[in-house]
């Protein structure tokens, strides 16, 4: 339905986990809950931030933005720390009738100290 009332827009249908783009290839990303509903799984949380937050960096170029909105603001307050990330993250709640929200602005910054192939090793055996 969407692209039908945008078509100057590529619409991409991917994996979060294995996103079809060339490193360093965006200067913003967003994520609209899609943190929240992959948290979800939680025998699985920690290889699944590993590996989308991961996808995110190399996707995002230096300087870049990731923007992540959830109802849920200990997974990407703990997620966005992980040691294969380099972010410089401001959050902000956001108020709403009866509800809460919160919001992560993350600027990619230097090198990260991991690869996200050890940081994924990790996530698998913990």
């Amino acid at each position: 339905r969407n692209a039908e009332k945008r078509p100057d827009i590529e619409w991409v249908v991917g994996d979060a986990f294995n996103l079809p783009f060339e490193d360093e290839s965006f200067d913003v990303v967003i994520d609209k809950s899609t943190t929240d509903a992959v948290s979800c799984d939680k025998d699985h949380i920690h290889e699944n931030m590993t590996k989308m937050y991961g996808e995110v960096q190399r996707v995002l170029k230096k300087g870049g933005t990731f923007l992540v909105f959830s109802a849920v603001e200990h997974v990407p307050r703990t997620g966005l720390r992980l040691p294969h990330l380099s972010f410089e993250i401001e959050e902000k709640e956001l108020y709403l009738p009866f509800a809460s929200l919160w919001a992560f602005v993350s600027v990619k910054s230097q090198r990260p100290a991991m690869s996200n192939e050890e940081a994924l090793r990790q996530a698998q055996m913990a």
